[in-house]
């Protein structure tokens, strides 16, 4: 497989697992409407807080590109700060190493995060030690809103996901050929099976715009329940650490899905947990029922659901088919 498809796979498989790109109807009726998946009902914003409330972890699930999708998550951190809570606000897009960084900018102590001079800015040097200096000032803004927020809260702030070094060197030469300190850095709660596998693999065949490698999507998926495991890891540890403060986790939603994402783990990690799916989804190219955002797979005899708790429907960021790109480079 040539480097420019690589490269265009990472793209591709980053952004579907988060949800699909393009550009609202507006007379479609789910836009901006927020639904309780138990009831098939829409709620008000002020209800589905109020539902969080008693929440031990709490899911923003987004599709990262989104800008709309990040200013809920603002609006539902400022109600939570707002009713007295607390939260720990965790995120995926960051790598758990990295949590000392957010720590240091969000509830400053040491001077490298202090400092307010013109050559110093907090900002900037927060952005490159994330290594994020190389990302759009846009994309960097979704996430700053975020973490500045919790600075000017007082809120800690953690990352949870595995180096993005060891997740490429699963992709590249799979689990069973790390070296021992690299397994060092995994969890691994079990939560693993040839049908998810199954599941998985076709995902990644469409997201890849029909192409299909056995083995490197094997590896991929290896990849996926590493990082999955832990993200569970990580915010079982902060919930250990300060069990009257809820999480608030900054995810995509193709980690919360099928039953067998990051909520199922922490089930497994930590069955008292008290936790809420809630994510953002972009509506269709075409206006459609609710059920068409709530799909079933079966495989083996075995169904898959989306087990999510609450849906608020969103604009949609572009209109452009992610495998066009791809198509008219192989013509």
């Amino acid at each position: 497989m040539n480097s420019l498809f690589c490269k265009f796979c990472i793209f591709i498989f980053i952004f579907y697992l988060c949800g699909v790109t393009s550009s609202q109807a507006s007379e479609d009726s789910l836009l901006e409407t927020i639904w309780d998946i138990e009831s098939r009902k829409v709620i008000k914003q002020e209800e589905l807080i109020e539902h969080f409330l008693g929440a031990d972890v709490i899911y923003l699930g987004e599709k990262h590109d989104n800008a709309r999708q990040h200013e809920i998550q603002l609006q539902v951190l400022e109600a939570l700060v707002s009713k007295g809570k607390r939260p720990s606000i965790g995120f995926e897009f960051f790598t758990i190493g990295q949590t000392s960084l957010l720590m240091n900018f969000t509830q400053p102590s040491a001077p490298i995060m202090n400092m307010g001079s013109k050559d110093h800015d907090p900002e900037l040097v927060l952005r490159q030690a994330l290594g994020w200096d190389h990302r759009s000032d846009e994309e960097w803004s979704y996430y700053f809103k975020l973490i500045e927020f919790a600075r000017d809260n007082q809120l800690p702030a953690f990352a949870t996901d595995i180096p993005w070094g060891l997740s490429s060197r699963i992709t590249r030469v799979g689990v069973e050929n790390l070296h021992p300190t690299e397994l060092s850095l995994l969890v691994d709660t079990g939560l693993n099976d040839s049908e998810y596998e199954q599941l998985m693999l076709e995902e990644f065949t469409n997201v890849h715009c029909g192409y299909r490698n056995e083995e490197m999507f094997r590896r991929m998926y290896q990849a996926w329940i590493a990082r999955n495991d832990a993200i569970a890891q990580s915010i079982v540890n902060t919930l250990e650490a300060n069990p009257q403060k809820p999480v608030v986790m900054i995810i995509g939603f193709g980690h919360l899905r099928h039953g067998m994402g990051i909520p199922e783990r922490i089930a497994y990690l930590r069955p008292e947990t008290k936790q809420i799916n809630f994510s953002m989804m972009e509506i269709s190219l075409e206006p459609s029922l609710l059920e068409s955002y709530l799909p079933e797979f079966e495989i083996n005899g075995r169904t898959f659901r989306q087990d999510l708790d609450y849906i608020w429907f969103t604009s949609r960021q572009d209109m452009e088919d992610p495998c066009k790109a791809f198509r008219k480079q192989s013509e």
